[in-house]
């Protein structure tokens, strides 16, 4: 086994070199987890193909004008007005 090591912020780190042989097996053994989770991830998303759900949430703060100058009486006038053969 080779080792190195190096000096960064005062500190000593060791190391391990690898060989050739042994990088190509910790690439592969990621790239077998990396296609395994994304089958995982393809598969979940194929079941949940078209299934629905919705939450909404709202809120809303201010005063509304309530100020209406128009009696029942008025309003009755002005809409019987509009309704005259």
């Amino acid at each position: 086994m080779i080792k190195a090591e190096i000096y960064a912020g005062g500190f000593r780190y060791d190391l391990e070199v690898l060989t050739s042989a042994e990088y190509m097996k910790k690439v592969s053994n990621r790239q077998a987890w990396l296609e395994a989770l994304v089958g995982f991830s393809e598969e979940y998303n194929a079941q949940q193909a078209g299934y629905s759900s919705t939450s909404t949430s709202s809120y809303s703060s201010g005063t509304a004008n309530t100020d209406m100058n128009i009696s029942s009486s008025n309003f009755y006038d002005l809409y019987s007005d509009t309704e005259t053969n």
